[in-house]
């Protein structure tokens, strides 16, 4: 591995009560990546957001920026529909990498801990020349 790279642990499995949950969740916290190179590649840092509707399952206004030197990589309003085992996948929304749009995307998650009080996952991006990929983290608050 000549690059960083990330694993996501010790997420707790969603509580019992998670799909019965109704209202709206705001979620924001921190997101991390590493754009690769030869070099040992570049860490990159940030922050990301999103809305949880509890109701419908559904998952909008799916916001992620991080950069780090002369590095950036960005999702702006993608969507998902919640599972029931409260994991999602992210569709759609603005993709740029170093202000690309990128061929291949990907990027996903779930809720967990009690009643989907926390969020996280990984995201990934690239072009036919440039490849970044890493993890988001957050906790439910007000919006």
């Amino acid at each position: 591995v000549d690059n960083r790279a990330y694993y996501i642990f010790g997420m707790s499995t969603p509580s019992a009560d998670l799909m019965s949950l109704s209202g709206r969740g705001y979620y924001m916290g921190d997101a991390f990546g590493t754009y690769w190179n030869s070099a040992g590649g570049v860490n990159m840092s940030g922050s990301f957001s999103c809305d949880v509707d509890f109701s419908s399952k559904t998952l909008s206004g799916f916001h992620l920026g991080v950069s780090g030197a002369n590095a950036s990589a960005s999702i702006t309003n993608a969507t998902g529909t919640i599972g029931t085992d409260a994991h999602f996948q992210l569709t759609g929304g603005d993709w740029k990498l170093n202000g690309v749009t990128p061929a291949n995307t990907n990027a996903g998650g779930s809720l967990y801990g009690q009643s989907g009080s926390y969020i996280g996952g990984p995201w990934g991006m690239s072009t036919d020349k440039a490849a970044a990929a890493g993890i988001y983290k957050g906790i439910k608050g007000a919006q």
